[in-house]
């Protein structure tokens, strides 16, 4: 049975957070996702305070061996505790997530995914991955993210060479590593009668605070592990958007969070909107976010 964090006490989550903010909130630090149980002792000569791997499989859900940090968590249980931690990374790593054998149940490079994993991240920081990994038209929708992602030579400071994180040489040879700054697109703005529209290419969950309630499309493998971490978290089912307003009105909801689920076409959730105004009034403010760039584009032919 894999370790889970509804299998810790509330002390021993405390105890987790309180050990991990000493270690990562200052310093400089990698994180590995789907590292696999294996220990490479190059682990330990790598130019970080703290490497900090990510994986399911791990005996113990904590374990630290000089500057080297096991966490056998998901992929987003390990993120909320991180987050909790105040912890923040300087690179990313995900080479190989066992998608085909191995276990994996989805990308983690995939937008949903590294949606989540984004405010762990420092505004510039190292992503090493292998697209081909993936597939190339695959991986052109998953890193199209509000983002400047400049690729990464042998010679360029701040590079780190895959082979310390992937034996398999073909992997190692098709992984890249690019430079990331991250850049929030500008937000645009229009009046729906009386909601006020907002739409912007960002990550929803950097804004997560302000937001009464959120609802996106997500993997249901993660589901309960990302209500956890986002309480305020709902389900986002294509056409249901009846459904959405509904659970506004009953909960009060005055600013809500949505991200992408119509396949583009919104004019039949505008039309609902302005039809029930008087009587689903709520949510008075619908925040519209995206990672990909293209989203949305007739919501922004509207607020043009």
């Amino acid at each position: 049975m894999r370790n889970s964090l509804s299998q810790l006490s509330k002390n021993e989550k405390a105890q987790l957070i309180h050990t991990l903010s000493g270690y990562l909130k200052q310093g400089k630090n990698l994180i590995y996702y789907a590292s696999g149980r294996w220990i490479s002792e190059d682990y330990y000569t790598l130019p970080f305070d703290h490497v900090v791997l990510i994986d399911r499989t791990f005996r113990f859900p904590f374990r630290k061996k000089k500057n080297v940090i096991t966490l056998g968590f998901s992929a987003v249980e390990a993120t909320g505790i991180l987050q909790a931690a105040g912890a923040k990374f300087d690179a990313f790593v995900c080479i190989n997530e066992g998608l085909c054998e191995g276990g994996g149940y989805y990308p983690i490079n995939s937008n949903w995914s590294i949606g989540t994993i984004m405010p762990i991240m420092k505004e510039e920081y190292v992503h090493i991955a292998c697209p081909p990994y993936y597939g190339s038209g695959r991986w052109k929708k998953m890193f199209n993210l509000p983002q400047q992602a400049r690729l990464l030579g042998p010679e360029d400071p701040g590079y780190v060479d895959p082979a310390f994180f992937c034996s398999c040489p073909r992997y190692v040879k098709e992984s890249s590593v690019w430079h990331i700054r991250k850049q929030a697109g500008e937000p645009a703005k229009f009046l729906l009668g009386k909601r006020e529209i907002m739409l912007q290419r960002k990550n929803i969950w950097d804004d997560y605070a302000q937001l009464d309630a959120v609802f996106l499309n997500f993997f249901g493998e993660e589901s309960n592990s990302l209500q956890q971490l986002y309480p305020k978290t709902q389900r986002l089912w294509k056409g249901h958007f009846e459904d959405i307003l509904l659970f506004c009105q009953k909960n009060k909801i005055r600013v809500l969070g949505l991200t992408p689920w119509m396949g583009g076409k919104y004019h039949r959730f505008l039309n609902y909107l302005k039809e029930q105004e008087k009587e689903l009034p709520y949510p008075y403010k619908i925040q519209f976010y995206h990672l990909n760039k293209n989203d949305f584009r007739e919501l922004y032919a509207l607020a043009s």
